[in-house]
């Protein structure tokens, strides 16, 4: 059976949440992943968020997420849209990706503490355009809400 990705019978599951993490000036606080040639996208604009653990639900892995990587217990958080992907790491292994939107305000800022990462930024959409390494899923979700916003 052909499944629309050029895969027969793919595995597919919505493991990753993201979050999109609006500043009241409308730019995006974003992380700088490491510099691991290990890891996926090492030194990389993304998005804040991780893989949900096995039988965790989508929300409570979201909170989990930026709990470890901020500090910060998330609130007013939405679910935004969602998007399949292919794995770089395994193509036969088709993702799913959640994105949440959190809108953050300078206070929230101010208390949080990157655990992960080499470091944070807010950047508006178009400075993110012209960024050379960013992750492509998560130009995707930003694109989606800011077109949704305009």
């Amino acid at each position: 059976m052909h499944d629309g990705f050029g895969l027969t019978s793919p595995t597919l599951e919505i493991v990753n949440v993201t979050g999109i993490l609006l500043a009241e000036d409308g730019r995006y606080l974003m992380q700088l992943r490491d510099d691991i040639p290990t890891i996926v996208f090492p030194g990389c604009w993304g998005c804040f968020g991780g893989a949900a653990d096995p039988g965790e639900s989508l929300d409570e892995a979201f909170r989990r997420e930026i709990e470890e990587e901020l500090s910060i217990v998330p609130e007013g958080f939405t679910p935004f849209t969602d998007m399949l992907y292919r794995s770089p790491v395994d193509p036969a292994l088709v993702r799913g990706k959640q994105f949440y939107v959190l809108p953050i305000t300078a206070a929230d800022r101010g208390r949080m503490v990157q655990c992960e990462g080499a470091d944070m930024r807010l950047f508006t959409i178009n400075e993110l355009l012209r960024e050379p390494k960013v992750i492509p899923s998560d130009i995707y979700g930003l694109l989606c809400h800011r077109r949704a916003l305009d």
